[in-house]
């Protein structure tokens, strides 16, 4: 059958390409051997071997190996996950100072309402790029773009 699938490969006498089977000259029984049609024991069964076991045998060590090899790619796929969820806790922690940060330097300015510094606040959350730019300018700066964002030029 692995011969026919093309995962295995006959060698010496036994290599023959289909090209090479003589379809004309097959005895399709060969009558030489008798045939046994009577059911075998179990006992019978179990104490023999055959040169069939010897390859199950390769084959069940085979199916061992794979296991292992699948239970090996469990653990690498579970330490991956663990990593995956530390590296996205580490993401929030960052994102949590920056929001505190945040948070905290648009609630220090003076001269508007809360609603308005809560207002401003979820913009630059929204637009992290502008609410880091937000975070490095200096008092001055901050007053002018708050200006700019009430007055609904930004």
């Amino acid at each position: 059958m692995a011969l026919v699938a093309g995962k295995d490969m006959a060698t010496g006498s036994f290599a023959k390409s289909f090209a090479d089977i003589d379809l004309d000259n097959i005895n399709v029984v060969d009558q030489s051997m008798p045939i046994d049609l009577e059911p075998i024991a179990d006992k019978e069964v179990k104490g023999k071997t055959s040169s069939s076991v010897g390859t199950s045998n390769v084959r069940s060590h085979r199916k061992r190996k794979n296991t292992q090899e699948a239970g090996d790619q469990d653990e690498i796929r579970y330490m991956a996950d663990q990593l995956g969820e530390i590296a996205n806790a580490i993401k929030l922690m960052a994102g949590e100072s920056y929001l505190d940060s945040l948070h905290e330097q648009v609630m220090a300015m003076e001269g508007y309402s809360e609603d308005d510094f809560g207002a401003a606040y979820d913009y630059l959350m929204a637009n992290q790029i502008e609410g880091k730019a937000f975070l490095r300018k200096s008092h001055n700066l901050r007053t002018r773009w708050l200006q700019r964002f009430f007055d609904g030029q930004v």
